[in-house]
């Protein structure tokens, strides 16, 4: 369960994103939902801003990190490995994407 300051952030976040619904902040309101266990409403709303910022890599590795949590590992590989794609060097990226295959033995 959420703390009140994590809703009360929550719903200013999502004040914010009533009156700028292009706004990069997609991607911490999709963390908020994430961390009140809300991760299907954390996913739509990421991949609604990614179709807007499809290089925002913050926003899709929150995303891989949703579909981690919901053990959609298919889809968070995608995810990780779009990230990869952009910046080949980002460690958040290539750690998820490591522990994925590691969980998975695919070890290579």
């Amino acid at each position: 369960m959420a703390s009140y300051s994590g809703e009360k952030e929550t719903r200013l976040l999502e004040s914010i994103m009533k009156n700028r619904p292009d706004s990069l902040l997609f991607a911490r309101l999709a963390d908020a939902y994430r961390k009140e266990g809300n991760i299907s409403r954390a996913i739509e709303l990421c991949v609604k801003g990614l179709n807007n910022y499809p290089y925002y890599t913050t926003g899709r590795i929150l995303l891989g990190r949703c579909y981690l949590e919901q053990q959609r590992y298919g889809e968070a590989i995608e995810a990780f490995s779009a990230v990869c794609s952009v910046d080949r060097h980002n460690q958040m990226a290539i750690k998820m994407l490591a522990d994925i295959f590691v969980q998975q033995g695919m070890q290579q």
